[in-house]
């Protein structure tokens, strides 16, 4: 959701320059984690690198070796209002072998990767994630209309675990709502990598560390220190009234033959335990099975109780999923300290690096 979080530095335009250090790009083993997380990174850099080319109408073509150099093809660019936003790429299976990749049979056939929020119209959409209105978005519908079109000229049952989905912070949740709307209604779990997804719920404010804050605003911490209590506790204050007024909201629970096929869908996530805008994955998964998250004045609860999720409709409520409340994922943390400043944890830089201190966990809900 941050805004510029990637592409916005010239030096990481160029592939030779700030791609993944040690890795022989024509070594790949598709088995290896680490391999398939550093090639899903360097795609959906190239969404950013070719949205900031198109913007400033440059002909470097510096997107391309974030793809080329692993043997991908561009087949096909989604763009909303005129705005690149996607792509979907084909890999060179033959040419894969030829240059010694190992274990192919693990490889994809078809990615379809989304970049992040680098512009105001991406933050519309950042907006309507918050209020759980992204689903009625024009890049959702277009998202899943070409991920089935793809499924549907690739039936075969050899296609199954080759259609791949990938995205980073924005575009993980628009990977994550494709995921479940495919898993739903397809029955198609699709592989997919979500780099950095919003953890989009009310405690997001509250997570934001006040070091953070003033380092966006550009403002001393001693000086916002009593205005941040007073904003945190003001929007708690809100929302409890705003909840008074709508009364008690309907919960939702996802389970029955509505939900049959969500909890088979198991999504990578890839968090950086110091990102604030995804960590709250963390305890939604590692604290799952206790959670009792009670929402301001003890209106609004989610729990989690009998293996059921009963979780909270909210008077605006239009999307269908809850993308941070996932039943089941692969959770990757980086516990790695980031030097620069807090929004670096936010970055897909972080991702196509080797060697990371990262700490794996599955975790599955029954049916």
């Amino acid at each position: 959701m941050e805004r510029g979080s990637t592409s916005s530095s010239e030096e990481l335009t160029c592939f030779y320059q700030s791609g993944p250090k040690n890795i022989n790009t024509n070594s790949i083993n598709w088995e290896d984690d680490e391999h398939r997380r550093i090639i899903m990174a360097c795609l959906v850099q190239s969404v950013y690198v070719e949205t900031k080319e198109l913007k400033l109408k440059k002909g470097q073509n510096q997107a391309r070796h974030w793809y080329d150099s692993f043997h991908f093809k561009q087949v096909e660019q989604l763009k909303h209002d005129s705005l690149l936003y996607g792509v979907v790429f084909k890999f060179d299976h033959s040419k894969a072998q030829s240059m010694g990749h190992q274990n192919l049979e693990k490889s994809p056939s078809y990615i379809l990767a989304f970049r992040g929020t680098e512009n105001i119209f991406d933050m519309y959409h950042d907006m309507r994630l918050l209020f759980e209105r992204l689903s009625q978005s024009d890049r959702i519908n277009q998202a899943i209309d070409k991920t089935k079109s793809i499924i549907l000229k690739n039936k075969e049952d050899r296609y199954r675990d080759k259609i791949w989905l990938t995205g980073h912070s924005l575009g993980a949740s628009i990977s994550t709502y494709v995921g479940l709307h495919i898993a739903e209604q397809d029955e198609y779990m699709l592989k997919t990598f979500l780099f950095n997804p919003p953890f989009s719920d009310h405690t997001l404010l509250e997570r934001i560390p006040k070091a953070a804050l003033t380092e966006m605003l550009g403002i001393n911490h001693f000086i916002l220190s009593r205005p941040i209590h007073s904003i945190k506790e003001g929007a708690k204050e809100c929302a409890a009234n705003a909840l008074k007024k709508f009364g008690i909201m309907k919960k939702m629970e996802y389970e029955g033959e509505e939900y049959k096929n969500i909890h088979k869908w198991i999504p990578y996530l890839f968090i950086n335990t110091r990102d604030f805008i995804c960590n709250g994955f963390v305890d939604h998964f590692e604290k799952g099975k206790n959670l009792e998250d009670v929402r301001p004045n003890g209106i609004w609860a989610f729990e989690i109780k009998d293996e059921k999720h009963h979780i909270p409709r909210i008077p605006w409520k239009i999307d269908k999923y809850f993308p941070h409340l996932l039943p089941s994922g692969y959770l990757v943390k980086n516990t790695k300290k980031i030097d620069k400043n807090f929004m670096s944890s936010h970055k897909i830089s972080q991702w196509w690096m080797i060697n990371l201190p990262l700490e794996s966990q599955v975790y599955t809900k029954d049916e």
